[in-house]
């Protein structure tokens, strides 16, 4: 446990998964939700915008949209539909995530704590799918939505790890710390929660609004006009697909470098833990 705690502290450690603030007697619980919290927060995030952009801009590129609409059905019926779904699909998982926690018998744990990890994760998962409900909205496809939604929770998370490692009390400026700043199994602090919601209600009535005035398939970002002759390296089929994932690729290579060097500077620790863990060594 004291080692696991001090490569909790570490600068990488920080920048990862955010600040280890708990008092001590320290506790199973507290250990857990100061590992997991922020990293099971990045994967609802990615499985909100997975949803979000496929029950939206998805369905307008493949010409499902304008068929449902060609019936009597309202024009924001789509993207109220899109909305219900997002709400059904987390207010389950952070459900089965409480619920879960509370047959776990962790030591240390409550059920205040589990119920605010589990609503915690669903507002913040939520949140985040409010936020690429806008973005298929101003994208003119679902490619661009997604792009624009990973690229906006990869800028708040790398914002997040500079703030954490320089001054933790800007975090709460960043969207993303709000998560860290749940403090649970500690003072199980249900603010952050509330400011979710908020955010959730504004960027959810911003999207209600675009969408009633926007025409199926087109996006509030213009077309760039393309080229008169194309390279001669999109003449194959894999250098087309190259070619139409290059942000996207490039985006998980810059990811990928970054948790990578993160990962790499605690590997000494590492050795540390298993040496001092029983368990570990047999």
């Amino acid at each position: 446990m004291t080692t696991i705690i001090t490569t909790l502290k570490t600068p990488a450690m920080v920048s990862l998964m955010g600040p280890f603030t708990a008092k001590p007697p320290y506790s199973v619980a507290i250990v857990y939700a100061a590992e997991m919290m922020t990293f099971m927060g990045l994967f609802v995030a990615m499985m909100n915008i997975y949803f979000a952009v496929h029950a939206t801009r998805a369905d307008e590129d493949s010409g499902v949209l304008e068929l449902i609409r060609a019936h009597s059905v309202g024009r924001s019926s789509a993207l109220t539909a899109a909305i219900l779904e997002l709400v059904i699909i987390n207010v389950i998982a952070g459900v089965l995530e409480a619920l879960g926690l509370q047959a776990s018998g962790m030591t240390g744990m409550n059920a205040g704590g589990n119920w605010l990890f589990g609503i915690g994760l669903a507002m913040f998962g939520l949140m985040f799918g409010a936020f690429s409900l806008l973005f298929a909205q101003v994208a003119d496809s679902s490619r661009g939505a997604t792009i624009l939604s990973y690229s906006w929770l990869g800028l708040l998370y790398v914002i997040r790890m500079g703030t954490d490692v320089k001054n933790p009390d800007y975090t709460w400026w960043t969207i993303y710390g709000w998560i860290e700043k749940l403090d649970i199994y500690g003072k199980n602090n249900w603010g952050p929660v509330g400011l979710m919601v908020l955010m959730t209600v504004i960027i959810g009535a911003l999207t209600t609004l675009v969408g009633a005035t926007r025409d199926v398939g087109a996006g509030l970002l213009p077309d760039r006009a393309g080229r008169k002759h194309a390279s001669v390296f999109l003449a194959g089929p894999l250098s087309l697909i190259a070619r139409l994932e290059r942000t996207s690729t490039i985006i998980w290579l810059v990811g990928l470098f970054i948790l990578g060097a993160t990962y790499g500077s605690i590997f000494g620790t590492a050795g540390d833990l298993l040496k001092s863990n029983p368990m570990m060594q047999n």
